[in-house]
């Protein structure tokens, strides 16, 4: 997965992002989940990566494959549209 997360790289820098920002992101995102479908998602691609771009959660490889290549940064997304469907239904059945 191209966008960073809690792994350091194993060089011992300090994480992208604390745990306490993924738990908020995470929630952020299962909200979203429950009020957006793939269509939605799909026609904002371009504003998720450049949000993401901009906040430095994409290497600057991944950035420009993604940014010179739709076909990449959709197959990207869906995975990572996937996912958070997959921990939305889990969260349901938690709940």
């Amino acid at each position: 997965n191209a966008v960073n997360s809690l792994d350091d790289g194993g060089d011992g820098e300090q994480p992208w992002i604390t745990e306490t920002e993924l738990a908020a992101a995470t929630g952020m995102a299962l909200e979203v989940l429950s009020t957006s479908n793939w269509e939605s998602i799909y026609n904002k691609r371009g504003d998720i990566l450049d949000s993401l771009i901009a906040s430095g959660k994409l290497t600057a490889d991944d950035a420009a494959i993604f940014k010179s290549n739709d076909g990449a940064w959709e197959n990207e997304l869906r995975t990572i549209w996937d996912g958070l469907q997959s921990l939305a239904r889990l969260e349901g059945e938690e709940l």
